[in-house]
């Protein structure tokens, strides 16, 4: 099996100096807009994938001339040594048993770069045989993630894993339960702030602003990571030297994971009134005149001396996730994440009377899955009501629709 050049990283570079600029291929995975994490990430997928059809014999070329697919059952393999029940034997192979966020994981990484490779289409297979009639060799052709087996494969593996046989469970293999971030409340997110305030330097700073930002616009934790300051939009009857503060911001999120054909959305961040410790304009406004940022990143990456930033240097989003957790483990003693952040923004809002709709657009979200957060909310405002300890989160910070 050929292996990839190793002075040739994969890379989008390196699809398009394989495949010219106009192809379909390449042009439909451009769309996707992969950040360079999540691109590394597949690669090491692909890698794997490649090793493990070396072991199987599996004599696929990736590119150029003669180029093949992997074999469908090479996948098939592949896909249940990873994901059936750990310490379960498939011939000599010892099953692993990695969760469904990581089998769709490797699904997303294949699909990717097959069609990057230029192996698109139907699945089909050539089987070549010699005068004897004894097969010689398996031809595959097309996207062998389009086969029947590979797809009735991978929904078996995630069913299983979230509903295991009785066999399973004799063998200590438990439903799988995907992970919730804790939500936190707006006294919390107080507690945060002098938290951070108390920080010397730019640091502290910085994580308040782009929590109380992320929070403010439903972000993702990787979103605001990405944002430039040409994405940001004053009001047009703003006047820069009337020494107020803007009711609201418009901030465009060029792509997201909802939207990998990077058509962009523009959010609005309304300031907030009521309370302005937990206003995000004035955060941002803040930050901006004291970093010094004036294009670039919005958020970048701050020097080694806690005194200023690197304009071009995006900050590392493993960072961020860090010292987010360690702030709320220091505070409350929870294992608070960055997705905490947005499930929190959707119970505040629903607590501040927002219909379904509403949040969902606000959070641009794709399927119903915001509603676990929403109905929590109500469910709670509905028996602190009845305790007589209402909830008081609008007489806080009113929330208004995003777009």
């Amino acid at each position: 099996m050929k292996g990839l050049p190793e002075e040739m990283r994969i890379s989008v570079h390196f699809c398009q100096a394989i495949f010219p600029l106009g192809s379909v291929s390449l042009q439909k995975n451009q769309g996707k807009s992969l950040d360079d994490e999540t691109l590394r990430r597949y690669e090491t997928r692909l890698m794997q994938l490649e090793a493990f059809a070396k072991s199987q014999e599996d004599m696929a070329v990736l590119f150029g001339e003669g180029k093949r697919p992997f074999l469908a059952a090479t996948i098939v393999t592949f896909l249940q040594k990873k994901c059936e029940t750990k310490g379960k034997k498939i011939g000599d192979l010892v099953c692993e048993g990695l969760s469904p966020p990581c089998l769709n994981g490797y699904k997303a990484a294949f699909r990717y770069w097959f069609a990057a490779f230029g192996h698109q289409g139907p699945y089909n297979e050539t089987i070549m045989k010699d005068n004897a009639g004894n097969i010689i060799d398996v031809i595959p052709s097309g996207n062998p993630m389009e086969s029947s087996v590979v797809k009735k494969t991978i929904k078996q593996l995630n069913k299983r894993a979230k509903r295991p046989s009785r066999a399973d469970t004799r063998r200590g293999r438990k439903p799988y339960e995907p992970k919730k971030a804790p939500p936190f409340s707006l006294d919390d997110l107080e507690k945060m702030r002098n938290f951070c305030f108390k920080e010397e330097g730019l640091r502290g700073l910085w994580l308040w602003v782009i929590t109380i930002f992320s929070f403010g616009l439903f972000l993702r934790g990787e979103e605001p990571l990405r944002l430039k300051v040409k994405h940001l939009k004053l009001p047009r009857n703003y006047n820069i030297n009337s020494g107020k503060i803007p009711m609201r911001i418009d901030v465009k999120i060029p792509w997201s994971k909802a939207d990998r054909k990077a058509k962009g959305v523009s959010l609005t961040l309304w300031a907030n009134p009521i309370h302005h410790d937990l206003c995000p304009v004035r955060a941002l406004i803040a930050w901006l005149f004291v970093s010094g940022v004036r294009k670039g990143y919005i958020f970048p990456r701050i020097k080694k001396n806690n005194l200023g930033v690197c304009n071009r240097s995006c900050h590392g989003v493993h960072n961020y996730r860090r010292r987010f957790s360690e702030m709320c483990q220091k505070l409350f003693g929870k294992n608070y994440t960055t997705h905490s952040i947005r499930r929190s923004a959707a119970q505040w809002a629903a607590r501040c009377g927002a219909d379904d709709s509403t949040i969902k657009r606000a959070g641009r979200w794709k399927s119903n899955t915001f509603e676990l957060y929403t109905q929590d909310a109500r469910a709670e405002v509905i028996k602190q009501h009845h305790d007589g300890n209402p909830v008081l989160d609008h007489t806080k910070w009113m929330f208004k629709p995003l777009r």
